[in-house]
């Protein structure tokens, strides 16, 4: 049987899974643009300041420390990480029919019960973390450091939603384009122009069996397999400061300002020959908080590998 604290911990999840679900029925999604610079800056603020005020009053008021004790941790984790589970399993479609769709399950970010669940596991993270900073210790740094690390990634995605603009281009070869489209089909302006020079994609060497395939001529030819290793778009980026050449691929996006432009598609069925090439363009204002919480995550655990062998020394000490 479980304590009566996590038993405690996980009623709370699932009242605040049932109370988004309630929302979500009542008043449908939660607007994509809810949030915006500087409101989300002063949310995220006023937030930050409400965590160091809970862990201040809960030597006063001690039922405060359920939001962050290890029950509360546990069931937290827990939760959102099967609730990720389930929204995994359910295809993402923000404009989607049916029972599913009401319930908010195929629209993750505008979910009342995920964001919810969300603003849960942050609470916790986040005041964990206020304790660790006002109550710094040697032995426990690498800890402190790992729940700032997620609170900061948790934060940024969660207050940053809102000024995400994500604008998908199809640029075709030698025609300048300075205009994509959203999710929603809404066109958006950019502040840079994108030209396609040209599209290639890069394949493995050809391994395996062959295919056969009769031409429209008759003849009978073999064709081996063969496999993308790269999609690369040579393009000319425009700005009002001059142009320059760029190679975009896969996994190696371009930077140009707040902006971050990368490989998204091409036209399948010419595969090589395609004419065009998908260019998401993105652009996160919160994009610098979130990285320093990657960073400082992988400093934390570069220090807990570092640390690990001399508090294994100290435990095999003789007493």
């Amino acid at each position: 049987m479980l304590p009566w604290g996590y038993k405690r911990a996980f009623i709370c999840c699932a009242l605040l899974f049932l109370l988004g679900t309630v929302f979500q029925l009542l008043w449908g999604g939660i607007p994509p643009r809810l949030l915006q610079y500087p409101w989300s800056a002063v949310a995220a603020l006023v937030y930050t300041y409400g965590l160091v005020l809970i862990f201040t009053l809960s030597d006063r008021f001690p039922r405060l420390r359920r939001l962050y004790d290890r029950y509360a941790s546990v069931a937290s984790v827990v939760s959102f990480t099967a609730l990720c589970v389930l929204f995994g399993l359910v295809p993402q479609v923000p404009d989607g029919k049916g029972v599913v769709a009401a319930l908010g399950w195929t629209d993750m970010r505008s979910s009342w019960a995920f964001n919810f669940l969300a603003l849960y596991l942050m609470t916790g993270i986040g005041i964990s973390a206020v304790s660790g900073l006002l109550h710094l210790k040697s032995g426990r740094l690498a800890s402190t450091l790992s729940h700032v690390a997620v609170y900061l990634v948790l934060a940024g995605s969660f207050f940053g939603s809102g000024d995400k603009v994500e604008a998908l281009v199809t640029a075709e070869r030698g025609q300048p384009v300075a205009v994509g489209e959203d999710e929603a089909g809404a066109l958006v302006e950019l502040p840079f122009m994108l030209v396609l020079n040209d599209f290639t994609i890069e394949e493995y060497p050809v391994t395996g069996p062959v295919d056969t395939v009769r031409m429209e001529d008759g003849r009978v030819v073999t064709m081996p397999p063969r496999f993308p290793k790269r999609y690369l778009s040579d393009v000319t980026l425009r700005t009002g400061k001059g142009e320059r050449k760029v190679d975009i691929s896969v996994n190696h996006p371009v930077r140009q300002g707040p902006w971050r432009i990368y490989q998204y598609g091409y036209d399948m069925s010419q595969g090589k020959e395609s004419r065009y090439s998908e260019l998401l363009c993105v652009k996160d204002g919160w994009y610098p908080v979130i990285a320093a919480g990657l960073w400082l995550l992988l400093a934390a655990g570069i220090l807990m590998f570092l640390t690990a062998g001399g508090r294994r020394k100290k435990e095999d000490l003789p007493r």
